[in-house]
This record gives structure tokens, C-alpha cells and sequence, in this order.
């Protein structure tokens, strides 16, 4: 039980920090899946019947699956084989229903379209509120002091705020938030710095040997 609160916690707490993200890809996916349904959904006339049938070769009953060539007069009528009231209704397919594979839906592509869409979407949602949201309290800024170049560690609640550089003393005005870079961002740059100086440290070594 406190693990299913721990983690509803965590999701409540990403959904808040993210709520804008999460939009934009139930947006995002809404869309792309209306697209998906302007482009592959069946033409179909008042009555729900499909109106482009140019592609369909059989027809069979839904019920006793008596097939036939495909017959545009017959379909959509009931089955004269069944017996009441378990009558079927004859149905038109692109293949044979013989072949195993209960004949080719002419809504297959529609319904695997939405279906990958519909995944895909909830998967970036999951994504989102599994992803590690930055706790304001442990995150820390830094920039050099304008005056005496000192490089200065702030939190986020300074951000565009006043403060006071702490070897020379003078005031300073702390980079708002578009300004503002990590301090995680900082020492990757000082780590891949020191790594350059050290490769060209032994590189030359090497050459002077």
C-alpha cells in the first residue's frame, strides 16, 4: 500500500510540474489520429454501408459463412441459407474467408493506425510523469560575479533576484530564469575540460618521449 501511494504521489507530482507537456501530446496524438481517420477511414454512405467496393472479390455470411463472388446487389442482405431468427448478413471481404484469415477488414488499416497511436501516445504521457522531476530545493545556478569574476551558486527562488558576491562584497543581480545555467551543466563543461587538458597532456608527453 505505501508503494501505490508513493508512486501516485510521484505521478501527481509530474503531472503538475508537466500538466502543459501532457496536453500537448494528448493534443498532438488527437491530432495525428484524425488525420489517420480522414485518410483511412472506409467511405460509408447514410446507411453505414462502404461505398467504395472496387477492391472487395468475395462475399460471405457473417453467420454460416457461405461465401460467394462478390455480388454489390447482395451485400448488405440477409443470408436466404440461415435458419430464423439466427439469420446472417452477407458481407464483402478483399479475400476469402477460406484462407483462414476470416476475409481482409476493410477497416484493418484504420483500426492498426489508431491502435499504434493511441500506444504511442499514452507511452510519451507514462514517460512524462515517470520522468525525475527537479526538486526547486536541491537545484543550484551559477554565473561569475560581474565585478570580481567569482563564480557564484544561487537556487532557483533568487532567479532575477539581489544578492551580494561573497569575496568582493559587491552587489550583484543574480540571471533570470532564460539566463540562468545549471550548475549540473557547468560541471559537465569544467569535466570535459579537464579531460581535453589531460588527453593533450599525455599526447604530448607521448611526442616528447
Amino acid at each position: 500500500m505505501p508503494a501505490n501511494k508513493n508512486w501516485y504521489q510521484k505521478a501527481w507530482r509530474a503531472l503538475e510540474k508537466r500538466w502543459v507537456q501532457v496536453c500537448i501530446t494528448l493534443l498532438a496524438g488527437a491530432l495525428v489520429a484524425g488525420i489517420s481517420g480522414r485518410l483511412l477511414t472506409p467511405k460509408v454512405n447514410a446507411s453505414g454501408q462502404l461505398t467504395d467496393k472496387s477492391r472487395f472479390k468475395f462475399l460471405h455470411c457473417d453467420v454460416c459463412k457461405l461465401e460467394m463472388t462478390y455480388n454489390a446487389e447482395l451485400e448488405g442482405k440477409r443470408c436466404p441459407k440461415c435458419v430464423p431468427p439466427n439469420t446472417g448478413w452477407f458481407v464483402g471481404t478483399e479475400s476469402s474467408i477460406k484462407a483462414g484469415s476470416g476475409g481482409t477488414s476493410p477497416w484493418l488499416w484504420y483500426n492498426l493506425a489508431v491502435t499504434l497511436e493511441l500506444f504511442v501516445t499514452l507511452g510519451v504521457v507514462v514517460y512524462l510523469l515517470y520522468l525525475p522531476v527537479p526538486d526547486p530545493a536541491t537545484t543550484f545556478y551559477v554565473f561569475p560575479c560581474p565585478h570580481c569574476r567569482q563564480r557564484l551558486r544561487y537556487r532557483k527562488v533568487s532567479l532575477g533576484g539581489l544578492g551580494q558576491c561573497r569575496r568582493c562584497k559587491r552587489p550583484v543581480r543574480f540571471p533570470d530564469e532564460d539566463q540562468a545555467v545549471p550548475e549540473s551543466v557547468v560541471l559537465a563543461q569544467d569535466r570535459k575540460a579537464h579531460e581535453r587538458e589531460a588527453d593533450a597532456y599525455y599526447a604530448q608527453a607521448e611526442q616528447d618521449d
